[in-house]
């Protein structure tokens, strides 16, 4: 016993595998009952005897699966899982999601779907994406010349799943307003964030002049991606990540500090933390602080 329990913490300790001893079985084939239930004490399972209906993660083990009955077990556990939940509150990408985070929570099953070999449910999750959902996004933008916080920050921009007033009031969560804190005339939402507020339109004006860009009119920043995808440079789509990421940051200041509405408190980062960013990661390039405070067009 002692040799069976130093090779099961061997195994553990180089497969990284644990053994769930509650839920594991020992048999005896020609052993006394009494020592079988001797062992079982011992490791802390239960003590079983052959013939036995024996599963593998919920799964009976030599069933027929292609048996309605035999599916009964998964069937039960899911729904109690979703027995909490009220689907009719649940958009199809919810039920979706839900259903995907279910199965995704059971140990590893197999299956055959549609009669074809064996799937798992990383298989099945893919074949609901493939059949089930439409993708609308644009591919991830990643620049290298900036922080990963700021990329991040990016992509959720993009998928207007930052927490704007309307976005937080839309998931369920109460706000006391949804008034623009920059300029108190609009509503606080992505589109008028980035392309109409008064105040964006101040530090786009500060931006445009110093990036020397008189024929680009503030857009919504997937026009403005779009705009940038002609123009193939990484430091001017950098300055740009860098401009929205900082105007949302002094956004939350206003909110949760109550700091004074600046256009200079948005633009002067944007000039500082690019010049400090770009040039420890652009290492190919020479840069200048005094001409990136006039202009960083010459690198463009």
């Amino acid at each position: 016993m002692e040799i069976m329990q130093q090779a099961l913490q061997i195994f553990y300790a180089i497969s990284g595998l644990k053994i769930n001893l509650l839920k594991s079985s020992v048999f005896g084939i020609g052993v006394d009952r009494d020592e079988v239930e001797g062992l079982g004490r011992h490791f802390g399972c239960k003590a079983d005897s052959l013939p036995m209906a024996m599963s593998y993660l919920g799964i009976p083990v030599g069933a027929r699966m292609n048996r309605i009955k035999e599916w009964k077990p998964l069937f039960n556990k899911l729904s109690k899982r979703l027995a909490g939940w009220n689907a009719k509150l649940l958009s199809i990408g919810g039920r979706l999601t839900l259903l995907s985070a279910v199965l995704g929570s059971l140990d590893c099953w197999k299956w055959s779907l549609e009669g074809k070999h064996i799937f798992t449910v990383r298989n099945v999750r893919h074949y609901i994406d493939r059949t089930s959902l439409t993708v609308s996004s644009p591919p991830t933008r990643w620049n290298p010349l900036i922080p990963k916080k700021v990329n991040m920050f990016i992509w959720r921009l993009l998928r207007n799943a930052i927490p704007t007033r309307m976005n937080l009031f839309a998931r369920g969560i109460d706000v006391n307003t949804f008034m623009c804190v920059l300029c108190t005339a609009g509503i606080d939402f992505n589109d008028h964030l980035f392309g109409s507020c008064s105040f964006s339109i101040q530090v786009w004006k500060k931006l445009r002049s110093w990036l020397q860009i008189d024929d680009l009119s503030l857009a919504l920043p997937h026009q403005m991606m779009a705009w940038l995808d002609t123009y193939h440079k990484e430091i001017l789509e950098a300055i740009f990540f860098l401009w929205w990421w900082c105007f949302w940051k002094h956004r939350n200041n206003l909110v949760f500090e109550k700091e004074a509405t600046s256009s200079k408190n948005v633009f002067s980062p944007i000039v500082s933390l690019s010049f400090l960013w770009m040039s420890s990661r652009c290492k190919s390039t020479i840069f200048s602080w005094p001409l990136w405070r006039i202009s960083p067009r010459h690198l463009m």
